[in-house]
């Protein structure tokens, strides 16, 4: 997707979400936003990340053409979330005839419980499921808690240098709560095979993410 005013070229990049099974598969797509430098001739981060809606959607379904997995993880900005015109329009995209067959949100941050709760039921309404990214540690448990049972996944990001005792706990932690809520619950940061191979014996991990798998790529029917 090129915008016009001041030729400056983005696309989405994906970077896989695997299922915790025996093997690892592959099962959604996470959507991240880069930006083509004309000068230096290679996809960059944007340094800034905000674009319309209608232009987010064009990118995704370009990625969807480009990929075989239809299943997308599209982080959403607070305010994107709650605006029931932006909402209206992912909700026309994905059930449209060139929708994906799954598309989770991903919110960094929990709006306020009474904004929270009627946008959240008019996106499962619409098939849409929720994920909570960015959890913390243990401590922030106590701020979220009643939000939670209004979202489908939480996902707990590794640091890039961990604390492996302290991650250790924090992950056993999220997802002890994530099974006892029934929720799915997502591992990304995985980089190396010492934290692979210990995620792959814990009972509670869903899916797993990180550049262990393969770095984010543009999508050319990636696997």
């Amino acid at each position: 997707m090129q915008d016009d005013s001041n030729q400056v070229k983005y696309a989405y990049f994906v970077h896989g979400v695997y299922a915790d099974t025996t093997p690892v598969r592959r099962i959604a797509e996470e959507l991240q936003l880069r930006r083509y430098d004309q000068t230096a001739q290679q996809w960059v981060l944007p340094q800034q990340h905000y674009l319309d809606i209608d232009t987010r959607i064009e990118l995704m379904r370009t990625a969807l053409l480009n990929t075989r997995t239809q299943v997308l993880v599209k982080a959403l900005p607070v305010a994107d979330f709650l605006n029931q015109a932006i909402a209206d329009k992912i909700v026309a995209f994905i059930n449209g005839p060139d929708g994906p067959n799954q598309l989770y949100i991903e919110l960094n941050q929990i709006p306020a419980l009474q904004v929270l709760v009627p946008m959240a039921n008019f996106y499962h309404a619409n098939g849409i499921k929720l994920v909570l990214s960015q959890i913390g540690t243990n401590r922030h448990f106590t701020k979220i808690n009643a939000s939670l049972y209004y979202f489908d996944g939480i996902k707990f990001t590794v640091a890039a240098q961990p604390d492996q005792m302290k991650a250790s706990k924090e992950i056993k932690f999220w997802g002890t709560l994530a099974a006892s809520r029934q929720l799915g619950f997502s591992v990304d940061g995985v980089t190396d095979q010492r934290l692979f191979a210990w995620l792959r014996q814990q009972s509670f991990t869903n899916f797993l993410q990180g550049d262990y798998f393969g770095q984010a790529q543009l999508p050319l029917l990636a696997e």
